[in-house]
């Protein structure tokens, strides 16, 4: 029996227990800290993206929590969205979708998930108030593209 209260305010258990993921003990402290800023460096098949994935879908039951997802390119930022829809559709909550486009996510609550290239040159990424931001394969954004999403955190401070 799942306690629903419990997954508002206890990530791991909306982790574990609604998107059914198994975590292993170093992803469960990557989880648990309550840094504001993170930074997984880590090697190969480490499932970074599929556990910053779950992450943004677990703020996304916020109501009206804006998060954006920044990657060095369209196929990068593809993926990402792709694994956070295998997170959502392997727990059946494909119904709280009531836009699911191929970079854009909203949800019933007014959430929303946004994907971008971090690229000086791409276009939507400022004036969006980001609660929230993911960096996906950051090692391979030139910083002179960073530099365009570091500003996206100052609107509302985000995470």
């Amino acid at each position: 029996m799942i306690e629903w209260a419990k997954t508002k305010n206890d990530e791991l258990y909306f982790l574990q227990n609604i998107l059914n993921l198994k975590l292993f003990p170093k992803q469960k402290e990557v989880i648990l800290d309550d840094n504001k800023r993170k930074i997984l460096r880590c090697g190969r098949r480490w499932a970074k993206t599929w556990l910053s994935a779950a992450h943004d879908i677990y703020l996304a039951t916020k109501p009206n929590f804006k998060i954006g997802v920044f990657a060095p390119g369209w196929e990068e930022a593809s993926i990402f969205m792709d694994v956070i829809r295998e997170h959502i559709y392997n727990a059946d909550l494909e119904g709280s979708l009531i836009l699911n486009q191929k970079f854009n996510l909203v949800f019933s609550n007014g959430a929303r998930i946004i994907a971008r290239v971090a690229s000086r040159s791409s276009k939507g990424k400022r004036g969006r108030g980001f609660d929230h931001i993911s960096v996906d394969e950051a090692a391979f954004i030139p910083d002179q593209d960073m530099s365009v999403v570091r500003p996206a955190t100052l609107d509302k401070s985000a995470s």
